[in-house]
């Protein structure tokens, strides 16, 4: 559906193109010839004039995409180029949906949501004769375009446009902005004042932003070095896995750009991108997206059942494939996943999620298979980008042979060395103390001895908390003889809530729980507990009497 301005602009396009007699008295007005008309015919102009005032300001007769572009271009102020970075979109700053309740936002920015309004209303455009205007604001919303109606083959369009010195638009952060508490109107003046500072970028600047967000989607490491690689694997290419992450983003945020909320962005993504996929790629984005998601959050794109529903169409053989970095597929963002150049994150997530249901997919003979693995990818991708040594390839084993779980473990404490991440070894230490609860003293003197890593870091048994998958574990812990004089308060109130989590109830008070604070934070008052008496001696007395309080509620509760 169009927004008003687009229906206004149709409207007077009608009125000036395709009225004859408006078209008469336009050019007789123009030419300054002095005609005679009939009543009728007056009154009709009349009407005409009329509507023509009533629908022209501040709207402009515009019939093609450039014209459009070009009324935009007059009302957008500011682009921001950072949060690209983040989100995978570029926002007007200070958009008004932030301060909808506020009034602040600029009038004129707000085109900028009327710009990705009416982008949503188009059906295959084509943005190639924008891309040559002379003006550098409109070839800038064209660029825009290409990007948020993307086509796997138009990044050669941002490649155009590299070096391109032209000025386009101010650019402004928007995520500092929200960070800024004051009036209203000193609201309004200090952003009046910062956009008026503020400097124009150049096209290449955009451009290159845009590129490099293709670029990292689609997994390739240096587009200094491998941008001419980049563009060859993807000439004449029907869909890739950078292309599907762009429309993936787009349709999470979709509502950030007051698109009609009664379309279901994410569903009509699903079934009109990667239901059309052809296998194994469709599974696998799904599974590789999975990574960004949380499934059980609400707004998550991909549902449990989705996962499952993946995992079941790829099966035993595609898994093992994927695991041995050779997936069966023919998409350039995915066969380099033995090259040290590439940089897909997440296809080490897609991984993850496979290990995680191994035991229902896989079989006991492929323990050695993952072992093995595990081995390699510690051994000889231990510097490469895409780097895959973690935990779960030892849990994995241990789901499939429950019977020598402890052994598996072993195996994966020592294989995880200083060098691995802080919460590898917590994970399997959770899993130690949540499968083989006879060994629970194993996981118990390492869960209070505080292992170091390395000079910087330390081993994080918070991770073991937040995971640990039934209450037996956590009584185990709390009634452990070490729990009241040697668990930090971090972990107490970590446990607390994980109880409250797995009961699905408060059965410890929350107020207890978030009574527990700390100018420092819960989690540095013990690190750096000389400094945090000495600075905030009272607030540290307050911590700890409430820690102890919380930690006699547990107590309580399990006794």
């Amino acid at each position: 559906m169009y927004d008003a301005q687009v229906y206004k602009r149709n409207y007077l396009r009608k009125i000036f193109i395709e009225v004859p007699e408006f078209h008469m008295f336009r050019n007789n007005l123009f030419m300054k010839k002095c005609v005679s008309f009939s009543k009728d015919k007056c009154m009709r102009y009349l009407l005409l004039i009329t509507c023509f005032l009533n629908y022209a300001q501040p709207f402009h007769a515009q019939d093609n995409l450039c014209d459009s572009l070009e009324y935009y271009a007059e009302g957008i102020q500011a682009i921001d180029l950072e949060s690209l970075n983040y989100h995978l979109n570029v926002f007007v700053w200070n958009s008004d949906k932030r301060y909808k309740s506020s009034n602040v936002a600029i009038e004129s920015d707000r085109q900028y949501y009327g710009f990705h309004r009416w982008l949503s209303t188009l059906e295959n455009p084509d943005f190639d004769a924008c891309l040559n205007h002379e003006d550098g604001r409109v070839v800038a919303l064209a660029l825009l375009s290409v990007y948020y109606l993307y086509d796997v083959n138009k990044i050669y369009a941002f490649e155009r446009f590299l070096e391109d010195e032209r000025k386009c638009f101010k650019m402004l952060s928007n995520r500092r902005g929200g960070r800024f508490y004051a009036s209203q109107e000193e609201q309004k003046n200090a952003r009046r004042k910062s956009l008026e500072s503020a400097p124009f970028i150049p096209l290449k600047k955009l451009a290159t932003a845009l590129m490099q967000t293709c670029f990292r989607s689609s997994g390739y490491g240096r587009m200094d070095q491998d941008l001419a690689q980049y563009l060859q694997d993807h000439k004449d290419l029907k869909f890739g896995y950078g292309h599907s992450k762009t429309l993936y983003y787009r349709s999470k945020s979709a509502d950030r750009f007051h698109m009609d909320n009664a379309v279901d962005h994410r569903a009509e993504f699903k079934l009109n991108h990667i239901a059309l996929l052809p296998e194994p790629e469709r599974s696998m984005y799904t599974l590789m997206m999975e990574g960004e998601d949380y499934i059980h959050n609400n707004a998550a794109v991909f549902k449990q059942a989705d996962i499952l529903e993946a995992l079941n169409r790829l099966g035993r053989e595609e898994f093992l494939n994927i695991l041995a970095r050779k997936p069966n597929s023919k998409d350039p963002d995915l066969y380099r996943v033995a090259d040290e150049d590439f940089f897909n994150y997440d296809y080490s997530q897609m991984c993850k999620v496979i290990l995680k249901y191994a035991d229902q997919f896989l079989e006991k003979e492929d323990v050695q298979f993952l072992l093995d693995r595990a081995t390699m990818e510690k051994n000889e991708f231990y510097h490469h980008s895409l780097n895959m040594k973690f935990a779960e390839w030892y849990i994995a084993c241990a789901n499939l042979d429950p019977k020598n779980a402890e052994n598996y473990f072993d195996i994966g404490i020592k294989q995880l060395d200083a060098n691995h991440q802080d919460f590898d070894r917590a994970r399997i230490y959770q899993c130690l103390l949540d499968m083989v609860p006879e060994k629970k003293d194993r996981a118990f003197n390492w869960f209070y001895s505080h292992y170091s890593l390395n000079k910087r870091s330390e081993e994080r048994p918070d991770h073991m908390v937040r995971s640990l998958e039934n209450i037996t574990s956590i009584k185990a812990l709390v009634l452990d003889k070490r729990f009241l004089n040697k668990c930090r308060i971090e972990y107490v109130c970590g446990l607390a809530r994980r109880l409250n989590e797995l009961c699905g109830e408060e059965t410890i008070p929350s107020d207890m729980i978030n009574n527990v604070r700390h100018p420092y934070g819960v989690s540095s008052i013990e690190t750096k507990y000389k400094k945090a008496k000495e600075e905030y001696p009272e607030e540290t007395a307050t911590a700890e009497q409430n820690a102890s309080k919380l930690k006699q509620a547990l107590v309580e509760y399990f006794n």
